[in-house]
């Protein structure tokens, strides 16, 4: 006999299985050695009660992994081809699920990124105001504090002493741009996967045997 449950409850026994199945096989003994003429091989049961015992609980532990197993791998083939809307994007639940896992590298690359741009901006900006200071010292060696009755002359030399001793940052990513877009991509996804797949998990259904 077969029955219809929603993913939901068939994760909520898979966790169930695992705790029993653990439980019983951290419970259970299979093998022991006694005395040929004692009659109880532990002090408690016979040799006719151990085995039916040994027998039991290796019956019941096979029975409750070929359960697990069967709702497990009804529950893989669903999520293979259950699509779920994330962040205006479609999964599969089984794409979803692996993309929470990954997710983890791309953060890795965001703060990357992030640092880099942060740590070469800061240098820019700091040599820049250095070589700032330099040209302020140097034009009013050179021309005084009346810069503005010789403006060209003032130009030109501020122009070429830029370019000679001025910092540029060498960004050929246009690193911003890929930091707020990653950012955004990875936000998004995170504020809505877990709703996503809860709600898919509420209405998907497979179908296992009865275990009554």
């Amino acid at each position: 006999m077969v029955q219809e449950i929603t993913i939901a409850r068939a994760l909520t026994e898979l966790k169930t299985l695992d705790k029993k199945i653990n439980k019983k096989i951290s419970e259970s003994k299979f093998a022991i050695v006694c005395k040929q003429s004692s009659k109880k091989v532990d002090g408690i049961q016979t040799r006719e009660e151990f085995n039916q015992n040994a027998k039991s609980s290796y019956d019941s532990i096979v029975d409750l992994i070929a359960r697990r197993n069967e709702i497990k791998t009804k529950i893989v083939a669903s999520n293979a081809i259950t699509k779920v809307a994330i962040a205006n994007k479609e999964y599969t639940v089984a794409e979803a699920i692996e993309r929470k896992n990954s997710i983890e590298l791309d953060k890795m690359l965001l703060t990357s990124m992030r640092n880099d741009y942060n740590k070469a901006l800061s240098v820019y900006e700091s040599n820049n105001d250095k070589v700032e200071h330099q040209l302020n010292e140097h034009l009013e060696t050179m021309f005084g504090t009346e810069t503005k009755q010789k403006d060209n002359d003032v130009t030109v030399f501020t122009e070429n002493f830029r370019k000679q001793h001025g910092y540029e940052i060498i960004d050929p990513l246009k690193l911003k741009e890929k930091i707020d877009k990653l950012t955004d991509e990875i936000d998004s996804f995170e504020t809505e996967v877990d709703a996503c797949l809860s709600e898919s998990n509420a209405i998907t259904k497979i179908t296992i045997l009865d275990d009554k």
